[in-house]
């Protein structure tokens, strides 16, 4: 049994860690105070001696188990992939790994579902990703109507080199891509998506869910993030098609009148401006073919398709991948991990869609498109995706026979 005291100190580090889980995204590329470690580790680091003497068990979560089992696997594959690989990144590739193995371990095992505040996690989400839109459409207008860069990323204390160093203004000028306080217009898509799920498939009662969910999905037009503008088609061809199978009211058929007014308003303003056009073009080009936002996604896996057959099986070690090399999830999973990494990853989504509601399954099949075409299935997307889909109030786990 705790004592009050303890129950305060329980609830102070739900609050923490359900707050540093819902930043992790953005304060991931920041400096911390230890040298070597970004902001989001530091802090979920911080908390982890007072959770150890707090915690009085520990068990793993259904959902978590594909997770762990991959985490064991990167752990005890790395050292066969060190001694069959000749190219080894020593150092970049153990802290990668290390990141990975703790943080996994720290979220989904010492913190776990028991203190993450799902109320509490939504709430800062949405509100973290209205306030990221609404900046990112103020950068938009600014620069359209000015030509003036409203930067609001602080570039003097992100870890990673390239990005401190762009010629942002340059850049611009040849294809302005908003970015909010984000590194990537990409990375802003990734994360106010979460919010728009949320926004469109839970509260459904709620009349300002809409206004919301159509300001974040201005926001995702104009960010010219292929990826937002996807997912964000395909969430409100599924909302029209779960509104249509209820009951359909006037208030609602005016409501979806006034979406596709809206909206339609929006597409046009984007496309006189360019953007829409551009954006498609990262697509698809005029040809039909596939654009560079596709190419560069997609087709990376002539780096596997060149490895010996031990490393396709077993990989050549978890982060071993030479900085500036970008790969999808799907892809570097296979060349760090091998075939047998890929498929464990594949039981974290199955095992994840099998136990969910429907409509949670939205949100597991959206993580997975965003492994098949990003970078998502990090230890960062992991965390924040899989932590909001354990601890959803729609995650009714149906047994298992």
């Amino acid at each position: 049994m705790m004592d009050i005291s303890q129950l305060k100190l329980k609830e102070l580090l739900s609050r923490y860690f359900s707050i540093v889980v819902v930043l992790f995204p953005i304060i991931n590329t920041y400096k911390s105070p230890l040298p070597g470690f970004d902001l989001g580790t530091f802090l979920l680091l911080v908390g982890l001696p007072m959770m150890v003497m707090l915690k009085q068990k520990y068990s793993i979560n259904r959902l978590s188990k594909p997770i762990i089992l991959y985490i064991l696997y990167i752990l005890f594959s790395y050292p066969l992939a060190f001694f069959s690989h000749k190219q080894f990144a020593h150092i970049s590739s153990f802290y990668r790994l290390m990141k990975f193995v703790v943080i996994g371990i720290t979220v989904f095992i010492v913190y776990g579902e028991e203190f993450f505040n799902i109320i509490l996690a939504k709430k800062l989400l949405k509100f973290i990703s209205i306030l990221a839109t609404l900046l990112i459409i103020a950068q938009f207008i600014i620069f359209y109507y000015s030509g003036k860069l409203l930067i609001l990323t602080p570039y003097n204390i992100i870890r990673i080199e390239e990005y401190v160093n762009q010629d942002r203004s340059s850049m611009a000028m040849n294809f302005y891509r908003p970015t909010s306080f984000f590194l990537e217009p990409s990375h802003f898509a990734q994360y106010v998506i979460l919010a728009l799920y949320f926004y469109l498939f839970e509260d459904l009662h709620k009349k300002m869910n809409i206004m919301y969910a159509i300001i974040i999905t201005f926001g995702l037009i104009i960010s010219t993030s292929g990826i937002g503008l996807l997912v964000a088609t395909v969430y409100w061809l599924l909302w029209l098609v779960l509104e249509g199978s209820s009951k359909v009211s006037g208030k609602k058929i005016l409501q979806t009148i006034v979406l596709i007014v809206i909206t339609s308003f929006m597409l046009i303003l984007s496309n006189d401006l360019g953007v829409l056009a551009k954006t498609l073009d990262r697509i698809f080009l005029a040809d039909n073919s596939f654009g560079p936002a596709v190419i560069s996604r997609v087709f990376t896996y002539q780096m596997y398709s060149d490895l010996p057959a031990i490393n396709k099986i077993f990989g050549i070690g978890y982060g071993n991948i030479p900085n500036g090399v970008y790969l999808n999830s799907i892809a570097y999973t296979l060349v760090v991990n091998g075939i047998l990494g890929l498929l464990i990853v594949f039981d974290v989504f199955i095992n994840a869609f099998l136990n969910v509601t429907l409509r949670l399954r939205i949100l597991v099949v959206t993580f997975f498109i965003l492994t098949v075409i990003s970078g998502s299935f990090s230890i960062v997307g992991v965390t924040i995706y899989f932590m909001l889909i354990i601890k959803s109030k729609h995650n009714l786990v149906v047994p298992m026979k």
